[in-house]
């Protein structure tokens, strides 16, 4: 990395729109060894959509279902601190 890059910041490009915006912008995924980079929430949203509606059921279905109940879960207890803190 060069100094200029230091200075001025890196620069990322997002992987649906190809636009390229600075570092500490936008929204960064690394997994395992990829890095998903997205200038905006609706270009995320579209990427995920996208990956939803293309991977086979038979393997985020149940995924889904957890995610559904961990975050009712998450709701359940968020609302209960707020009642307790009234």
């Amino acid at each position: 990395m060069s100094l200029v890059s230091i200075i001025k910041g890196s620069r990322l490009t997002c992987v649906v729109c190809g636009r390229v915006f600075p570092e500490g912008q936008g929204i960064v995924i690394r997994y395992k060894d990829k890095m998903l980079t997205f200038h905006s929430k609706s270009c995320a949203v579209k990427f995920f959509r996208y990956y939803i509606e293309n991977v086979d059921p038979s393997c985020i279905d149940k995924y889904i279902n957890k995610l559904i109940d961990d975050f009712q879960k998450y709701r359940e207890i968020k609302s209960k601190k707020k009642i307790l803190a009234e």
